[in-house]
Order: C-alpha cells, then sequence, then structure tokens
C-alpha cells in the first residue's frame, strides 16, 4: 500500500522545525497556534486619489467592514469583516486602494521621507510594491521600475494605470546589470527579491512545496547578484531596500551579511526608528554556526504572529560611502517610429 502524502499542516510541522532555534517556547507556541487562522486581508489606500480620513468613514459602513489600521503603514488597513469582497467595489475599480498582505506594506515604509527624485524599483512586477512608491512619494519621483518577466510586466502596467501614477518607467532588463550601467545614479533603490515564497502561511495563496537545495542555492546566488546591482546603482548616501516573503535565513539575513562583508566601509543596515512597530521583529543574530555581521540585526524579520499577517523580511542599508564600479555600456534602444 502506497504511503499517502503529507498533509499541507504536517509539511508546516516539518517546516517550523528549522525555526525552533530562533524562537523561544512562548514564541513558537504562539506561531503555532497564529498559523491555525487565516492571515487578514488588507488594503492599502490610494494617497493620490482618496482622502484616508473620508475613506475610513464611509467604506466600512457601504460595504460592511471592520477594518483597524497597519501599526507600520498610516495608509493600510487590515479587514477583521467583510460583508462585501474586497475585490468587488466601485473604488477598487478605480485604483482608489490595493488589496495587499500588511506585511508587503513594510518596504516601501522603509524609507526615510526625504525626498528621492530618482528610484529604482529592481524587481517591480506585479507592481505593488511600484504603486506604494509612487504614494509614498507623492508622485513626485522618478520611478524605473524593472521586471524580466514579460508576462508580469502587462500586470506592472495595468496595475500602474489604475493607480493612476505618472512618474514611472517600466524596463524589461536584466536586473544584474544595472549596478555597472548606472553606477551610482539612482538616490534609492527597492528590491523585492524573487524568493522561495516560504511565509510560514499555508493558506497565504501560494503553492506550498519543498524547494530543493539546488533551487534555494541558485535563488540566493541571484539574489545576491541583484542586491550587489542595487547597491552599485545608488549615490553614496542613498537607501536601498531588501525584502522577500520567505522566512529563511539563508536568503534573508544571509544576503545582508554578505553584502556588509563584500563593502565593509560603504554599506550600513539602519534602524527604523520611524516604525516603532516593527521594533519586536529584529533579524537573527546567526543561523546555526554562521555568525552574522551585528548591523543585520537592524533588518525586519516579521513573524506571522505579530500582526497576522504572512511572513516577512526587509530591511533599510545606507550606502555610506563612494564604491569602485567597472561601469559597462547600457543598452542603446532606438526610439524611431516603427510605423
Amino acid at each position: 500500500m502506497l504511503d499517502s502524502p503529507p498533509s499541507p499542516a504536517d509539511d508546516l510541522l516539518d517546516r517550523l522545525e528549522h525555526y525552533r532555534q530562533f524562537l523561544s517556547a512562548d514564541e513558537l507556541a504562539r506561531l503555532v497556534e497564529s498559523l491555525e487562522h487565516p492571515r487578514r486581508p488588507a488594503i492599502r489606500l490610494n494617497t493620490l486619489k482618496v482622502d484616508p480620513a473620508e475613506a475610513r468613514r464611509t467604506w466600512p459602513e457601504w460595504y460592511g467592514w471592520d477594518v483597524q489600521p497597519v501599526p507600520f503603514c498610516a495608509a493600510g488597513w487590515q479587514i477583521t469583516r467583510q460583508d462585501h469582497p474586497l475585490g468587488q467595489t466601485l473604488e477598487y475599480d478605480m485604483g482608489q486602494y490595493y488589496i495587499q498582505d500588511a506585511a508587503s506594506m513594510i518596504p516601501a515604509e522603509l524609507f526615510s521621507p526625504a525626498p528621492a527624485p530618482l528610484i529604482l524599483d529592481l524587481a517591480a512586477a506585479p507592481g505593488g510594491k511600484t504603486t506604494h512608491l509612487a504614494s509614498r512619494f507623492e508622485d513626485r519621483a522618478l520611478i524605473v521600475a524593472n521586471d524580466t518577466s514579460a508576462s508580469r510586466i502587462a500586470a506592472l502596467r495595468s496595475n500602474l494605470q489604475t493607480w493612476g501614477a505618472a512618474g514611472v518607467l517600466i524596463t524589461t532588463a536584466p536586473g544584474e546589470r544595472f549596478g555597472r550601467w548606472f553606477p551610482e545614479m539612482f538616490d534609492a533603490a527597492l528590491l523585492d527579491a524573487p524568493c522561495s515564497g516560504d511565509t510560514l502561511r499555508i493558506n497565504s495563496g501560494r503553492k506550498t512545496r519543498t524547494v530543493s537545495d539546488r533551487e534555494r542555492l541558485a535563488l540566493c546566488q541571484r539574489q545576491s547578484a541583484l542586491l550587489i546591482s542595487a547597491f552599485q546603482a545608488v549615490r553614496p548616501g542613498g537607501e536601498i531596500v531588501y525584502s522577500t516573503c520567505t522566512m529563511a535565513p539563508e536568503e534573508d539575513e544571509a544576503a545582508l551579511d554578505d553584502l556588509l562583508r563584500l563593502y565593509p566601509q560603504a554599506a550600513e543596515i539602519e534602524r527604523v526608528a520611524h516604525l516603532p512597530a516593527l521594533a519586536s521583529a529584529p533579524g537573527l543574530a546567526a543561523d546555526g554556526e554562521r555568525i552574522f555581521q551585528p548591523g543585520v540585526r537592524h533588518a525586519v524579520r516579521l513573524w506571522p504572529h505579530l500582526y497576522q499577517t504572512s511572513g516577512f523580511f526587509a530591511a533599510r542599508i545606507r550606502k555610506t560611502a563612494a564604491i569602485s564600479v567597472d561601469p559597462d555600456p547600457p543598452p542603446v534602444r532606438s526610439w524611431t517610429s516603427s510605423g
């Protein structure tokens, strides 16, 4: 008789085994209990179009929603009750809000409020975080939104049009090349890196499957190359936000640790003092025998039980000094009309 395949719950328990070393017994119990319940759906208001106070006064009454503010995003709501589906309103169709896990609102909120005229979004599709950047900087920045997936670019373009973001240039180039093509040109960069998607939630909308060691190594190598490229592309004094929707340390803290060791005089991971709600979610100091650079603790490791979200990781990196980059000539595109 063939053995039955493991259930999603069994798979989750197997994956949690690795994380026991990072949590106290009480925290682990809270995590397990949290994962028995669905994450809270959330929306982010489009402050380019909507007065948040007016929306808060009217929408919950119109649609039978119970809402609570996202502690680390002023434009975010978590929905604790919904009599009317979030994706079936006129306001949604008009781009007045975006449906998004609250944890995914962290990256754009990590940037300091100082103006950043030129921003690179290195892995932008399908555009949720790009729309957040547009709102965060009041659509006064030029955002270069890059992605290599042709199928996802269509979603990126559609979401930006619906959002009403005017200051976005879409490109489809290898993200690993931007640092050499445009060294120290951008004021800020966001890398929401492709990852294994191990959010720890079996009901997070993603298929759960085991990532092989070979796949994990390839992911880590690509993440590192993209992060180095983003770092090279930002001017001295600029900011880079690195984020993933995985809790795997080798894709999170290890990527930051590699960058700090590569550029010890020019890279600094900053505390995010303006978001006190995230103070209880520091990065790891070590993973097994690997001890990370002390600054890695300044990252944000958002365990799902803290705010009933999916697991998430993010960090803000300050480029404190110029670095040496061997530039490559960027590709040249003809702007001649094809008729």
